[in-house]
């Protein structure tokens, strides 16, 4: 008989822990939510902060236009409308493409060197003969 008594305990406490859980994830979702400050944004406030599916489509688009692409981050990065997050990552392509361009010219540039060099020497061994 007291084996089985052990037995209810056990089931008991296990219960008391799943609710102390349930009310402990319920507490770090509050904190959460007053850490945000925020309540969850509505469509409309989405769209002014991040910009819609098709806008972000266009300007996908529009940078893969090698001379108009760039101008058009250009353009994104500077105007005052563009919302925040659109921005941000106009500014972060901008970097992108700069640093890929200067690490493009040395490259070209150092192969120059060494073809120089190439040219020059194959071309004093072609005086020899």
């Amino acid at each position: 008989m007291s084996g089985s008594g052990c037995g209810c305990v056990a089931i008991k406490a296990h219960a008391g822990r799943f609710g102390d859980m349930r009310r402990m994830e319920e507490q770090v979702k509050q904190k959460r939510t007053i850490k945000a400050g925020k309540e969850p944004l509505s469509r409309e406030e989405k769209l002014n902060q991040y910009g819609s599916i098709g806008r972000w489509f266009q300007t996908i688009c529009f940078i893969h236009v090698p001379v108009v692409g760039f101008i058009y981050m250009l353009v994104l990065a500077i105007r005052k409308s563009t919302p925040p997050v659109k921005k941000d990552f106009a500014k972060a392509y901008l970097l992108y493409r700069i640093l890929v361009l200067l690490l493009a010219v040395a490259l070209l540039f150092v192969l120059y060197r060494i073809g120089l060099d190439l040219i020059d020497g194959l071309l004093s061994f072609a005086k020899m003969k």
